[in-house]
């Protein structure tokens, strides 16, 4: 059961991967922002296109990746300056905030993901009002599946890499490897590699005052800065390169 919640649309305020990842597993709820629905009320009217034309291609997520992806679109629906109406990001909320199969949506097209949303909630698209122009391409330049997924995988990234820090230190201990495998020798130019001094100096820290370390040859945990610098570089692309909020 969801024990807290996630505000979303805030001035100010942006998503963070926790957030998508606490949604994602249904740990917390999802609230507009008061201010964000009276934003979009005042939106021009448009012409509402009733039923755009289908889109063959089908794509639907898991269920963490669907409450990912609406968190992501619905974020995306509130900070565009687009003419959106209040009503389609209330109906995300409350299909989030549901115990709705959402491993049924169409990702597949805007006016899919839309029809299925609505089909969820037991409307139908002209009951809806149909979509406007705005809304379809919110919706259709979002990329709200390959963004949500990657929210997601950039919190339980960031978390292992910690967690594989303590768990390799753990292992030099308990093997009494010598704390000496973490000297990363410098390259004499400045450069470096940052994310395997890094690692060395945190494995340092964790391993410093054991009175285990330092009985055995350290052998191919020297190998660890190397490998867990790797990874601390692919979570921070990761985290640097998608623009998901």
């Amino acid at each position: 059961m969801a024990s807290s919640v996630v505000s979303v649309g805030g001035k100010g305020s942006s998503l963070s991967p926790s957030s998508a990842y606490s949604v994602s597993r249904a740990l917390a709820k999802v609230q507009i922002d008061s201010a964000a629905l009276e934003k979009l009320s005042k939106s021009k009217k448009q012409t509402l296109i009733a039923n755009p034309s289908p889109n063959p291609r089908s794509q639907t997520l898991t269920l963490e990746e669907s409450r990912a992806a609406l968190l992501v679109l619905l974020n995306k629906l509130l900070l565009s300056d687009g003419n959106v109406r209040p009503d389609l990001p209330l109906l995300i909320e409350q299909t989030l905030n549901s115990d709705f199969n959402l491993e049924t949506l169409d990702f597949g097209s805007p006016f899919a993901l839309l029809s299925s949303i609505l089909r969820l909630n037991n409307r139908s698209v002209d009951e809806f009002g149909g979509v406007t122009p705005d809304e379809l391409g919110v919706i259709d330049n979002s990329s709200a599946a390959p963004n949500g997924i990657c929210a997601v995988v950039d919190c339980c990234g960031s978390a292992l890499a910690r967690l594989s820090d303590a768990v390799a230190a753990l292992s030099c201990e308990a093997s009494r490897a010598d704390a000496a495998a973490m000297d990363v020798p410098s390259s004499g130019d400045g450069f470096s590699v940052k994310d395997e001094t890094d690692v060395a100096g945190d494995m340092k820290v964790l391993l410093f005052g054991s009175k285990l370390s330092g009985k055995a040859e350290a052998g191919f945990f020297s190998e660890i800065p190397v490998v867990h610098g790797s990874f601390r570089k692919a979570v921070r692309d990761l985290h640097g390169r998608t623009r998901w909020s």
